[in-house]
């Protein structure tokens, strides 16, 4: 993605790993996956409810990507190739004035975001602990309900 994209990203990944334990890098994709489409949905939709609108291709065109990694991720949201005009909206050129529409979209929903994160963190771990408790369940059965 080109100019007039917000990056967002997400750090500390590798700690939260360490304190989920064996299943960290399965949990952290999972959390992740979430993460991309559910905020990405919800940047999408503000960034395409304000662009500029002419023939619609740049409210069309916007998307995002995303780069992950056990440490961290970053999202990068905003216009794609089709909509390669949209930087020259969002920041003006010497001809026209600036018609922000990314960042005005981010900044307003940037709680909504925060919340999201959070809800869908929290989800994750309680997935964690329910199969932690299954698991767990399995084993007590297995090892020692079975010569009683």
């Amino acid at each position: 993605m080109g100019d007039g994209t917000v990056t967002c990203t997400v750090r500390g990944l590798d700690e939260l790993g360490k304190q989920l334990g064996e299943n960290s890098v399965t949990a952290i994709k999972r959390v992740l996956r979430r993460v991309e489409k559910e905020v990405g949905k919800i940047w999408i939709e503000a960034i395409a409810e304000r662009a500029p609108v002419d023939t619609g291709r740049l409210e069309e065109s916007i998307t995002y990507q995303t780069q992950a990694t056990l440490t961290g991720m970053t999202l990068y949201v905003g216009p794609d190739r089709e909509g390669w005009y949209g930087s020259m909206q969002e920041f003006g050129t010497r001809f026209q004035e600036p018609q922000p529409f990314v960042r005005p979209a981010f900044e307003a929903t940037q709680d909504e975001v925060i919340d999201k994160f959070g809800q869908v963190l929290a989800e994750e771990l309680e997935t964690l602990e329910k199969q932690k408790a299954a698991v767990l369940e399995v084993v007590r059965a297995q090892f020692f309900g079975g010569g009683e």
